[in-house]
């Protein structure tokens, strides 16, 4: 009770000083009218991949420099570039805070048109101030669906936030009267704006998912995992509940292999599951691999049981790649997921649904081959660098004619 009091009352202090103090410096501080074709982007980025997925299609939007402040070096195979926050800065001011003023450096040099935060808490409203401070326009990244901000975003992974442990509409306001404050908030999909526009949050609001490039399948014969499961072995992910899936594969006959590819809070657990369960030969957990793409191309199903996604980046590189989705009913995931056309969406913590899917498409390669088409199909349809870089051009020229 006391850590969940702390943590309204941290996160009401944080949220409202934050519009508060965006609203006094727009009044004091006139914004830049001259374009450097810039873009500064500021978040915490676990892999190169996820931050790839989503710079690519500003950069073939026709974005000139994408500049990044991040905690250390990826290796991104863009043209991006890195700025880090001395190592003493971080040690004397803490993550954060370093990663704020670092921004706020950076963008008084570099003069971006915009700066963009990835999630609310704190990068979204390190990017507010920071482009109120230097004269830019200022971008909040939904990347985890409306879950960052529901009931003030008790559901959501960061420790802090969490820390609510029950909903609390109360924080949930504060939070959406700085979303209003953003010229250009990014969400995955329709679920995301209807959540902003049903809270009068939804004026500039624009979906566009992660970029995925189109990459060549394997047939059903060359795919040595029945599963793969990839994220965060985190329980917003539902990685268990993979465990109860393969229990139910082998009792109805099968003799299911998946991978499990992924870090993080369970991975032990799970390690150690497997083995009491006596699944060490039906499933294999790789931990963060660099090899992630090659492990999904020779897999048949990609599963996912999450609580809450965004648009899963995961998901559509699977699907590109002619693996079949078996997934939870959640977030944006029914926008690359057709039931019953290209894969399956599964209601609740249903193993024995997840489970029945799966065996289905594991005992008929004809149904197999058909949505693994239409998988790859949808996906580059919505989630191709064209597709995403058009979206891009469109909303950053919306927010263009709004300050005319």
């Amino acid at each position: 009770m006391i850590r969940a009091i702390l943590a309204r009352t941290v996160l009401f202090f944080c949220y409202a000083k934050t519009r508060v103090l965006a609203n006094l410096i727009r009044a004091i501080l006139p914004a830049r009218t001259e374009k450097t074709g810039r873009l500064l982007l500021t978040g915490t980025f676990f892999h190169t991949q996820w931050l790839t997925a989503h710079t690519r299609g500003l950069i073939e939007g026709g974005v000139s420099e994408v500049h990044i402040v991040a905690d250390s070096p990826l290796d991104v195979p863009l043209n991006v570039q890195f700025h880090y926050p001395p190592k003493i800065l971080r040690r004397m001011m803490g993550r954060a805070v370093s990663k704020f003023l670092w921004t706020v450096r950076v963008g008084q040099r570099l003069k971006p048109d915009l700066v963009m935060g990835f999630h609310i808490f704190p990068s979204g409203l390190t990017a507010l101030l920071a482009a109120r401070l230097i004269g830019a326009k200022a971008c909040y990244q939904c990347t985890g669906g409306p879950i960052e901000i529901e009931g003030g975003g008790y559901k959501a992974e960061n420790r802090l936030l969490s820390a609510l442990q029950a909903p609390s509409r109360f924080v949930e306001r504060q939070a959406l009267a700085v979303v209003k404050q953003f010229d250009l908030v990014i969400v995955r999909g329709p679920a995301a704006v209807r959540y902003f526009c049903e809270n009068d949050a939804g004026e500039h609001v624009y979906p566009i998912p992660a970029a995925i490039c189109e990459c060549g399948a394997l047939p059903v014969a060359k795919r040595c995992y029945d599963l793969v499961f990839v994220g965060r072995l985190a329980p917003i992910k539902r990685p268990r509940l993979i465990m109860d899936i393969i229990d139910i594969l082998i009792r109805d006959g099968g003799n299911p292999s998946c991978a499990m590819v992924g870090d993080g809070p369970l991975g032990e657990s799970l390690r150690a599951e497997a083995s009491q369960r006596g699944f060490e030969k039906n499933v294999r957990l790789f931990g963060q691999s660099e090899e992630t793409g090659r492990i999904v191309s020779q897999a048949k199903i990609f599963i996912l049981p999450s609580v809450s996604e965004g648009l899963s980046i995961a998901l559509g590189e699977a699907m590109a790649s002619g693996c079949v989705p078996v997934v939870s009913r959640v977030g944006e995931l029914a926008t690359l997921v057709i039931h019953s056309e290209n894969g399956y969406l599964v209601d609740g913590e249903d193993a024995s649904a997840f489970a029945g899917y799966c065996g289905r498409l594991l005992a008929d390669n004809e149904l197999w081959q058909r949505y693994s088409q239409e998988a790859k199909k949808r996906t580059m349809e919505v989630m191709s660098v064209e597709a995403v870089a058009g979206k891009w051009r469109q909303a950053l020229a919306g927010m263009s004619d709004d300050s005319n």
